[in-house]
């Protein structure tokens, strides 16, 4: 048997003999790929989020429309 075999074998096995381990298990994965995916693209945001019209005053809040300059 190849590795995927014996992995789908033992996922098998797991659901069967302890199915809300199994459960545990599936909803725990999901959890960390949702929190790295979501920490990833925060911090994606926070590099790119100023490079607009003056990426180098990222900072600089935003311009006043009633301002005349």
């Amino acid at each position: 048997m190849d590795s995927v075999q014996v992995y789908m074998f033992e996922m098998n096995r797991i659901r069967q003999t302890d199915p809300q381990g199994f459960t545990l298990m599936i909803c725990g994965v999901s959890l960390m790929v949702f929190l790295s995916l979501t920490i990833l693209g925060g911090f994606i945001y926070f590099l790119y989020k100023g490079t607009g019209k003056y990426p180098d005053m990222s900072d600089k809040p935003p311009h006043d429309p009633g301002d005349s300059d």
